[in-house]
């Protein structure tokens, strides 16, 4: 692997500002900083399109030897509505927490990891159904477990 002199003073940078910070941890949820570790570990797993992938970031950045700090002074803008919510957001936390703990796995275990998602969500969504009401996130749960085992990933369709 090549390794830039501007990657690698970016790096050193992150690690001497880190060394202020007050408390070293395993995960860093929400947006992340410092995107020139991609050097080490990749970008950004496109599979997961939506949600989590700060999380497998995380955990490739853990498994490379790179610390993580927590910031608690940081501020972070956010694009208000940046996210799906509701049904959609449902959906690809499902799918793709799904993806990250079968991750590496065989395809036995990403199997049985995922019949209790798809018989909860399809009687949750069976049970909205019958109740008349509209499909929402019970839909959405069911749909990301069914789109895992298809192995349907990326941005969802229809």
């Amino acid at each position: 692997m090549v390794i830039s002199v501007k990657a690698l003073q970016c790096f050193y940078s992150f690690i001497k500002f880190a060394k202020m910070c007050i408390a070293k941890t395993s995960i860093c949820l929400g947006k992340i900083g410092c995107i020139c570790t991609a050097v080490l570990v990749g970008y950004l797993d496109e599979t997961l399109f939506m949600y989590c992938e700060d999380v497998d970031y995380c955990l490739r950045l853990t498994r490379a030897g790179v610390p993580l700090w927590f910031l608690p002074d940081a501020v972070i803008h956010h694009k208000a509505g940046g996210s799906a919510g509701g049904m959609l957001s449902v959906y690809y936390i499902t799918r793709n927490t799904l993806y990250l703990t079968c991750k590496d796995r065989s395809t036995t275990y990403a199997r049985l990891k995922t019949i209790l998602p798809l018989l909860t969500g399809a009687a949750r969504y069976a049970l909205t159904k019958a109740l008349g009401r509209k499909k929402g996130r019970s839909y959405g749960a069911f749909r990301g477990a069914v789109d895992f085992w298809n192995g349907k990933m990326g941005r969802m369709e229809g």
